[in-house]
């Protein structure tokens, strides 16, 4: 341990303040020599090729355009990854998986997940893997609907052609989270009959079912405005259960306030009515709302707060 002292090392010091500085180098020089022995220096290189592996192939499906990629760990060392694929005819979401050492999983020019011309074009595919049973959610805003598909590990989709429906109302900004039981939960923001964005969720079962109706479960009904992807869902303390945080406010700049509610399965919602607040007062949250799991049923939650001008977790 170094020795306490009060001396700064800086190349000012005075011939005492020299002396503690020696001292204290010598210590810490130990110090780094021993903590090299446990953990030693690695050198970072490229584990595929030096400038990547190109995952959407052109064959002769006449692909020119590929954009908006989304990716996510597949649990065994490789990835999953979406993206849009532009054609001449028509847009669509495609798919692949790539092993720990670069190789195609599924068919070189990927797996084929939505079908018809009616992909959003400035939207993202949302992505997220199933440590149920090794497969992967994809999401998409189709039109003025959001649809879902779940493929296995081998690229099969398990869901009728062109996904499950999630919701029949226009829907902007997704987010998704495994139920455990091989369905997901999938939250969104979307337009109420005010014409006011609200919080959404939806709960699709294993089977590909809507759970909780054609529009899902309206998070708030405050009549406040939600603003662009301000809902964020992650996997609850259970098995069947989910966390969904949301930024919602007036139309001032500095009025919106960040809500979390935990769910059942069956669509009941566990905390008080409409959510518990994470700020005491509203502080202006805006488009800065993400949550990730604790691991251990919890959550944390970080946003922008624009009254303060800074970050909060």
């Amino acid at each position: 341990q170094p020795p306490r002292t009060n001396y700064r090392l800086d190349s000012y010091s005075g011939s005492q303040n020299l002396q503690s500085a020696s001292s204290t180098s010598f210590v810490m020089m130990h110090i780094l020599i021993a903590a090299s022995m446990l953990f030693p220096v690695v050198n970072a290189t490229a584990q595929w090729l030096p400038c990547g592996i190109s995952v959407a192939v052109s064959d002769t499906m006449d692909k020119d355009l590929h954009a908006l990629p989304s990716i996510e760990a597949d649990g065994q060392g490789g990835v999953f990854v979406c993206w849009q694929q532009h054609s001449t005819t028509d847009i669509f979401i495609a798919a692949q998986r790539i092993s720990s050492d670069g190789r195609y999983l599924w068919s070189q020019s990927g797996q084929q997940v939505s079908f018809g011309d009616g992909v959003r074009t400035q939207e993202y595919a949302e992505m997220i893997a199933d440590p149920y049973d090794g497969g992967v959610f994809i999401a998409w805003e189709y039109g003025p609907d959001l649809r879902v598909q779940k493929l296995d590990s081998s690229g099969r989709l398990l869901w009728p052609d062109n996904g499950t429906l999630a919701s029949t109302i226009s829907c902007y900004g997704i987010s998704m989270a495994a139920d455990s039981l091989g369905g997901v939960f999938i939250g969104s923001r979307g337009y109420d009959t005010a014409g006011n964005f609200a919080p959404w969720l939806q709960h699709i079962d294993s089977q590909g079912t809507r759970i909780w109706g054609d529009e899902g479960i309206r998070l708030s009904n405050r009549n406040n405005k939600v603003r662009l992807r301000n809902v964020r869902v992650v996997s609850g303390p259970q098995p069947g259960t989910a966390i969904v945080c949301w930024a919602e406010g007036s139309a001032s700049n500095n009025e919106d306030q960040t809500w979390a509610q935990l769910f059942n399965g069956d669509g009941q919602s566990r905390w008080t009515q409409h959510g518990i607040p994470l700020s005491i007062t509203p502080s202006g949250e805006r488009d800065q709302v993400w949550a990730i799991s604790d691991g251990r049923g919890g959550a944390f939650v970080s946003w922008t707060s624009r009254g303060i001008h800074n970050e909060i977790v």
